[in-house]
């Protein structure tokens, strides 16, 4: 699934908030710029970096580097591409997934995130960032911003026997849905407690 476009948006809200500008293009996006210059020594770089001989300049310049649409657009100043032709080219923003890490009875009303902010540096010393993290530690929480999400069903539960022990293993998901699992067991477990009259302690 991607982000749909609305059916009216000024050029800065398509480009800021639709399409992938911070993504890293394919060799075809070189391909299609050499029909948008005039720049002979622009177009045999394109074409260069475009061949199937390409590969490994294609990779150091763009993929190791991890080179966005905009800086390679920036770094050929004599292309000129309409901006319809541009909309085909760039593919559109893809929503992010994060595993919540809350649990729905010790936060009805709230759904927690774990979000690492990615921050790097590429080969070459050039400072990157995350889209969607470095858009999400930007926010103010004071403010109260309205942040677009859906909610899908997860396919992870809790033994229903709260004596079971439980072996949790994150692989590609990491500690998020763990915290909320742990946080909806301890839960139960207190519910299970006081509706006994026992006492449980943490271990």
């Amino acid at each position: 699934p991607w982000v749909a476009f609305p059916e009216t948006c000024t050029a800065g809200e398509l480009f800021g908030w639709y399409l992938n500008i911070q993504g890293t293009p394919r060799r075809s996006f070189f391909e299609q710029l050499t029909f948008y210059t005039s720049n002979d020594e622009e177009v045999e770089r394109l074409q260069e970096i475009a061949a199937p001989d390409g590969a490994d300049l294609y990779h150091n310049y763009c993929y190791r580097e991890r080179r966005t649409f905009v800086e390679v657009l920036e770094d050929f100043p004599g292309v000129h591409v309409p901006i319809d032709v541009l909309i085909d080219l760039i593919p559109p923003q893809l929503p992010r997934e994060y595993s919540i890490s809350s649990s729905v009875l010790a936060h009805p009303a709230q759904v927690q995130v774990c979000v690492a902010i990615v921050q790097y540096k590429t080969p070459w010393r050039r400072d990157k960032v995350g889209t969607c993290s470095s858009w999400l530690a930007s926010l103010d929480p004071a403010t109260e911003p309205l942040i677009p999400l859906w909610i899908k069903s997860s396919k992870l539960r809790l033994p229903a026997d709260l004596e079971r022990p439980v072996v949790m293993i994150g692989p590609g998901t990491g500690v998020a849905p763990m915290r909320g699992l742990l946080e909806e067991r301890e839960i139960l477990l207190r519910r299970a407690a006081s509706s006994s009259g026992a006492v449980i302690g943490a271990a």
